[in-house]
């Protein structure tokens, strides 16, 4: 056994998903980083290796995060273990990939067998780690049973250490964009519970009000600050209900449904007993909500009636008359949810609680749910745990699915949930809901009902307000349940009850995948920081425990990590139609979370992940398999028959020489969605030989074609990309695609991309390179973006190596320090996604440089038609301008009667003679050398030099609206056919009597001559 300093710990930068903080943090200087190492040392790392095997183990393979150290490091049969203060780590030597686990997501380690030690999970997963000596594993055992210990206070968690280390390794980006994406800033829990319920529709006017007799956490220390109540409920008689009621949780409103205007309300049970006592002032406050719920609903019908003066305001006797008897009318009779069966409820009463007898609450409806409670629900954990740790092969594996009762438990909390969403929904009719102590079942019922009424709960923002309120702020015990809880742990405490919930709200996505704004990673990573200790979330029991402790300030919110990726958490199938879930319970219908409960699928290591071959050594197979595999768009119906495929933007060339089929995509650039993509996997750390970034790896390559991928491109898994579909044309230049893909960012160097040749790629002149990013044909508009040479893929792959850790396993966690979540459809989403995103863009960017196309149009007519004359006004050239627009509109929308034949060689482009054809001048026959250069007419195409080719004018039918590079013999057709008015632009037609100068345009600055 060795014992190295924690030097040997490599330390980890900034991770790359938060790169992007709105500003650096003040540091916290010399005394708060003594303060820190003080508070939370770092411990040695002990290695159970011999000294020539220590080298091999340290540095970690992983990321570790700020205030994160190794603890332990050593060799198991399986591979290299780890254990840190943070999590468990198994870097495993065969293909099976490798084991990330937090040390609060880990329930109990012992040993069998001498040299096995044995982990069970919280998320019902389990593995069997191999020693290679009975002491090893009892010295494992014992360093893992102090890393599960509860801790002594609730400032000895590792999010303490990790927000505390944060700011003093500077880490300031990091720690500016958790803290600044938090959406509950401190001291603004009035204004943001206020907001909330104006959204909901609560009239706190006429109906209800906002009791602050909670303030200082004296009436219920499990309730929130703020509570909503009934307008003729006072403050001291809620302190009588509080007596009456369990655990002082008084009947609060915590949702209302905007159509029918019924509330949902939760509660303890109440203290009935034997004796059978009851309640006036409770008695009073749930008659008070029935009829709260029908003033609400008065007051927002009459509130246009009231604006138009339609009240009896005149006389005060029939007012108040009318208004009570149309609220005795709507006044709906309160259904109270019990959770329980009737037996647990009745059996309750011996230990002081019961259910409200109907002879009490005369307008009041009790019904039972007959769910079971925290024991019954953790024994069905158990037994799922122990059935997904059996061996594989069971022929009766889904009837002992059945048998632990986890889907049948999970079926009747939904239906539960779905019977509270008809009552409000189709009857209308308020809804009490409660348990034995209110925050177990009570937040369960509730928060899947207002997922199934309420679309803003199913995005991601309303989704964060609905686990705030439901149950952080009315006080689910986190701590106890999760076995988080401080310097004590009661086994008979701990129950998945967050985990069952969110299991449903998985069934849910899984019937309703369109209808929520977050996918499955989001609900993933929920699962694993409310156990992990990593935020301050999910720790303590109650908001009180929370405040007391100061988590706001001493540690960071599992919620601005989910909003500052938000991209990765997002369903792009989302619709936000506004339908009321009906989901089916039944136990059919619901399905195993293997994600969870099982894991996702290792990631393969380097050396089983294949490589892609050099660009200039591609395979035999994969050339022979390019024409099977091209991607179908709607430009061509074959790709494999049609290869004749030039862009508008540039000057074809005459010949298809084999330099240029070897080269002419050399310095092409990928499509705006591949380069994206990219760079978003590079930022977030996925690397191209992950199988996480697998699509984005593929997506790299570039081709000089002219067909494009879109979003409804069918793409096959090794794809060939180019510029746009609107760049195909009809030109008889011929061009092959060779795709250029990535080389891995790690091991071998990459090679480095070729530089373009003269000759290599199709020409654009200079004054397109510049300037000309569009074309206009006639008054139609063709999109024709310029590809420089300087985007190619060998920028990618520079922002790729350079957002790349050191081992391949490092790239595969996340900021959290776990594994991204594999879900291969959101990953195909989030690419078609962004590629609309990136097209929509590039058409808006099209239309603005138009724009300003044919303003610089508009505006050269006038200054080389007029010369002398008077310059035309402002008003002049917008009226021309939106002149030709008009007429643009009007022959794009007009029928086809109105469309003109177009001989084929008049719309075919001109043709350049390439410069390595030409060794004479065509104008004076004078032979080009080294001090005599070539140089193209931009009208005729051929190569004259400079003294043949020293004008300079406007081509229209190129569209080339800046003056150009022409030879003499074109210069004078050309000037002799503007002497001619123009009929299109009125206010910049050649004045009369306005003699030409004779002289070429003057070039504007900056322009080439070349």
């Amino acid at each position: 056994m060795i014992r190295l300093n924690r030097s040997h710990s490599k330390r980890a930068p900034s991770p790359a998903a938060f790169s992007g903080g709105p500003g650096a943090a003040e540091p916290g200087g010399p005394a708060a980083a003594r303060a820190c190492h003080q508070q939370y040392p770092k411990r040695d790392c002990v290695l159970d290796a011999e000294s020539a095997e220590a080298a091999a183990l340290l540095p970690a393979p992983f990321r570790l995060l700020h205030g994160e150290y190794v603890v332990r490091a050593g060799r198991v049969v399986e591979g290299r273990l780890y254990l840190t203060n943070y999590r468990l780590y198994l870097q495993a030597d065969t293909a099976s990939g490798l084991l990330n686990v937090p040390l609060g997501l880990l329930e109990t380690a012992e040993t069998r067998d001498i040299c096995y030690l044995h982990v069970q999970c919280k998320d019902a997963r389990a593995f069997r780690l191999t020693l290679p000596t009975g002491e090893a594993c009892a010295e494992w055992q014992r360093d893992l049973a102090a890393g599960l210990a509860p801790p002594e206070r609730l400032s000895a968690s590792f999010s303490h250490a990790f927000h505390a280390w944060c700011r003093e390794e500077g880490a300031d980006e990091l720690h500016q964009t958790l803290t600044a994406a938090a959406v509950r800033p401190a001291g603004a829990e009035l204004a943001t519970y206020k907001a909330e319920l104006e959204r909901m529709g609560f009239d706190l006017r006429a109906a209800w009000r906002i009791s602050t007799a909670n303030q200082e956490f004296k009436l219920c220390p499990s309730y929130p600050r703020f509570l909503l109540v009934p307008l003729s409920i006072s403050d001291d008689m809620l302190e009588k209900v509080a007596r009456f009621r369990a655990l002082r949780r008084v009947p609060a409103v915590c949702w209302r449904h905007g159509r029918t205007g019924a509330v949902l309300v939760r509660s303890g049970q109440p203290e009935v007993g034997w004796l059978g006592w009851r309640s006036a002032e409770d008695e009073e406050l749930i008659k008070a909500v029935s009829e709260a719920c029908a003033a609400n609903r008065l007051s927002a019908e009459a509130g246009p009636a009231a604006a138009n003066g339609h009240v009896n305001g005149d006389v005060p006797s029939l007012r108040d008359l009318s208004e009570e008897a149309l609220l005795f009318k709507n006044t709906e009779k309160v259904v109270i949810v019990d959770a329980r069966s009737y037996a647990a409820a009745v059996a309750n009463r011996a230990r002081g609680g019961g259910v409200e007898c109907n002879e009490y609450y005369p307008n009041s409806e009790v019904v039972f749910m007959n769910l079971p409670n925290i024991h019954t629900v953790r024994k069905a954990f158990q037994a799922l745990r122990a059935l997904l740790s059996a061996p594989t092969d069971q022929t009766n594996w889904f009837q002992s699915l059945e048998a632990t009762r986890w889907l049948s438990h999970m079926s009747a909390l939904l239906r539960a949930a779905v019977s509270v969403a008809r009552y409000m929904d189709d009857q209308g009719r308020p809804v009490l809901v409660h348990c034995s102590d209110g925050w177990d079942r009570t937040p369960q019922i509730t928060a899947l009902a207002q997922l199934l009424l309420d679309p803003h709960c199913r995005t991601i923002d309303g989704f964060q307000a609905l686990l705030e309120r439901e149950w952080l702020d009315f006080g689910h015990k986190f701590a106890d349940r999760c076995g988080n809880a401080v310097c004590t742990e009661d086994a008979n405490e701990r129950c998945p009850v967050f985990l069952q919930w969110l299991d449903c709200v998985y069934q849910l996505t899984q019937q309703f995948p369109c209808d929520f704004q977050f996918n499955m990673a989001y609900l993933v990573k929920l699962v694993h920081h409310a156990y992990s200790g990593l935020f301050g979330t999910f720790l303590g029991n109650s908001a009180r425990d929370r405040e007391a402790a100061q988590l706001s300030s001493s540690t960071y919110s599992v919620f601005a990590y989910l909003r500052a990726n938000r991209d990765r958490f997002t369903n792009y199938l989302y619709n936000n139609r506004g339908k009321v879930l009906t989901p089916s319970v039944h136990p059919r219908d619901l399905c195993l979370w293997s994600a969870v409960y099982l894991g996702s699928v290792p990631p393969c290591p380097d050396e089983a992940i294949p490589r892609p071959a050099p660009p200039d050594e591609p395979s035999e197979p994969a050339a022979a398999d390019t024409a099977k595999q091209l991607v179908r768009t709607r430009s061509c119906e074959d790709l494999t028959e049609r290869k004749e495929l030039t862009r508008t933007a540039s000057d074809p060339s005459l010949l298809d020489t084999p330099s240029r089929r070897r080269t002419g995509t050399a310095a092409g650039r990928p499509d705006a969605a591949s380069a994206v993509t990219l760079a978003e996997d590079a930022d977030s750390g996925v690397p191209a030989e992950s199988p996480e970034g697998s699509e984005a790896a593929g997506d790299t390559s570039s081709c000089g074609g002219g067909v494009t991928g879109s979003t409804d491109t069918l793409a096959a898994e090794r794809r060939e990309r180019s510029t746009s579909t609107s760049d195909i044309s009809h030109s008889g230049v011929r061009q092959r695609c060779v795709c250029h893909q990535l080389r891995p960012a790690s091991g071998a160097p990459r090679r480095r991309q070729p530089r373009p040749q003269p000759h290599a790629q199709l020409r654009l002149p200079r004054h397109a390179q510049r300037r000309q990013k569009f074309a206009v044909l006639g008054l139609g508009l063709v999109r024709s973006l310029v590809r420089r040479p300087s985007h190619r893929v060998g920028w990618v792959g520079s922002v790729l190596s350079e957002r790349t850790a050191d081992s391949a396993s490092g790239r595969r966690l996340e900021m959290d320090g776990l594994p991204r979540v594999k879900d291969d459809l959101h990953q195909r989403l989030y690419h078609m996604h962004m590629a609309h995103k990136m097209e929509v863009e590039a058409l808006r960017r099209d239309l603005h440089m138009t724009r300003l196309a044919l303003c610089s149009q508009v505006s050269f007519q006038c200054s080389s038609a007029g010369r002398h004359a008077d310059r035309p006004d402002e008003a002049d050239l917008t009226a021309a301008l939106e002149e030709q627009l008009s007429v643009g509109r009007q022959s794009s929308t007009s029928d086809g009667g109105s469309w003109e034949a177009v001989e084929e060689a008049d719309a075919r482009p001109q043709l350049w003679v390439p410069d390595y054809a030409a060794q004479r001048c065509t104008g004076c026959d004078t032979e080009f050398w080294l001090g005599r250069r070539r140089h193209h007419c931009r009208n005729c195409g051929n190569v004259y030099c400079a003294d043949c080719s020293k004008y300079e004018a406007v081509i229209p039918r190129e569209q080339l609206y800046t003056p150009v590079r022409v030879c003499s013999r074109c210069f004078a057709s050309l000037s002799a056919a503007r002497c001619s008015p123009d009929p299109v632009c009125g206010p910049c037609r050649r004045a009369e009597g306005g003699a030409d100068t004779g002289q070429p345009p003057r070039p504007e600055s900056g322009a080439p001559s070349g």
